[in-house]
C-alpha cells in the first residue's frame, strides 16, 4: 500500500516549518517528516497548519463532580 504525504505547513520542533512532507502509513503511524516534498503515494496538499493530534488528560472533574470537593465520590 503506497503512504499518504501531508504537504504543507507543520507544527515541528516546537516550530510552525514550512513546505513538510508528513508521511503517513496506512494503519495511521507516521513514517517520516521530512522538509521538501516527497512524490511517493497520494500527496495531500494542507492548506492550514499540520499539527499532532493533541489530547489533554488534565482535567478538574465531570459528571458535576469536582476534584475540588475532596471526596471520593468526586474523585
Amino acid at each position: 500500500m503506497t503512504p499518504t504525504i501531508l504537504y504543507g505547513r507543520a507544527f515541528v520542533d516546537g516550530y510552525i516549518r514550512d513546505r513538510m512532507s508528513v508521511m503517513i502509513h496506512e494503519d495511521e503511524q507516521i513514517i517520516s517528516v521530512r522538509e521538501g516534498l516527497i512524490p511517493l503515494g497520494d500527496v495531500i496538499e494542507v492548506a492550514g497548519v499540520i499539527v499532532p493530534g493533541f489530547i489533554d488528560v488534565h482535567v478538574h472533574g465531570g459528571d458535576g463532580a469536582d476534584f475540588m470537593d475532596a471526596s471520593d465520590e468526586a474523585v
